[in-house]
């Protein structure tokens, strides 16, 4: 079968697109005909060796084959399976603790972490959604969540994670203000966007507003100088950024929201949630929410799709479409 491997850390042209063999399900596995995925921001960290996913290959991926959104048909069951059948559409976020490998023809593993879903959704759509559209929806499902009538800033707002949280929020009548680049303004716009910040020509940190909500997927700013937009007692959810930032929030949360007055998290992912996977499938059901997506590739396409992520030009997501 066809797959891209990432040969070692270093960059997108360490990828190559071959042949390798064709997995064979264990007793408790479904051997999984992809039909639909799509490339992932936490695809990059893996491909440029991102230090903390080096816990999972020091010093060689541990994960040769990428991709971690999964909707396919399922070829063939192990001996001991029971939760799917020959022939069912199933979905499933494949990252770490599985082990990836949706950016490949076939895919096999544990039949418990699929999840069947409806022929009735559109499955390009489905194909954003168990990553980066789940780490939004548990996002924004904080134990205080945001309200109608709040007000939330989204930096970061126009890739796979950015453009579902602006919907959500959105949805729940949160006024949003939207920081990207100027060629995804329109689009964001489009999806529920109240206010827009090209960060390329407009320090957003300086512009006298405070926010009740700040949601950072690109944290890469001193966290004094990324909270200092946050109104007391708001909350800042960082979705990414340093290596620095997110240990220094990840080991002293709560003593920073303590010293700043204001309430500092490391956003939340819980993989491949199936309840959370339900309650995604219903919101495509429902067409509350519609994942952006910049273009639809085939699987040879994939190196130049990671390439084109690279660039910080894509808006939403980029779709792997199977034969």
């Amino acid at each position: 079968m066809k797959a891209v491997l990432l040969q070692r850390y270093g960059s997108s042209d360490d990828l190559i697109y071959t042949d390798i063999p064709m997995p064979t399900p264990k007793s408790d596995e479904a051997l999984v005909r992809l039909m639909y995925t799509s490339i992932n921001a936490a695809d990059l960290d893996y491909v440029n060796g991102h230090p903390l996913v080096r816990f999972t290959g020091l010093r060689k991926p541990g994960y040769p084959i990428l991709g971690s959104d999964l909707v396919g048909v399922v070829e063939e069951i192990g001996s001991d399976v029971t939760q799917v059948q020959v022939g069912d559409i199933v979905w499933a976020d494949t990252s770490n603790p599985l082990r990836y490998g949706t950016f490949a023809e076939y895919t096999a593993l544990p039949a418990i972490s699929l999840q069947k879903i409806s022929k009735d959704i559109d499955l390009k759509q489905a194909a954003c959604l168990p990553s980066a559209g789940v780490v939004a929806l548990q996002n924004i499902q904080l134990k205080h969540p945001a309200k109608a009538g709040d007000t939330a800033l989204v930096n970061g707002a126009g890739g796979g994670i950015g453009n579902i949280i602006v919907q959500l929020l959105h949805q729940a009548g949160v006024e949003v203000t939207a920081v990207d680049k100027q060629i995804k303004h329109d689009m964001l716009k489009e999806i529920g966007a109240t206010h827009t910040i090209d960060y390329e020509t407009t320090d957003y940190l300086k512009s006298g507003k405070q926010y009740d909500f700040v949601y950072d997927l690109v944290c890469y700013r001193p966290l004094s100088e990324a909270t200092s937009i946050l109104k007391k007692d708001g909350q800042f959810i960082m979705l990414g950024g340093s290596t620095a930032n997110i240990l220094r929030v990840l080991t002293t949360a709560p003593f920073l929201s303590k010293k700043f007055q204001k309430k500092i998290i490391l956003g939340a992912y819980r993989t491949n949630d199936h309840d959370d996977l339900a309650q995604m499938h219903q919101l495509l059901l429902d067409k509350t929410i519609q994942p952006v997506i910049d273009r639809i590739i085939p699987l040879e396409e994939t190196i130049e799709g990671i390439k084109a992520l690279e660039t910080g030009n894509v808006l939403g997501k980029i779709v792997i479409q199977f034969e």
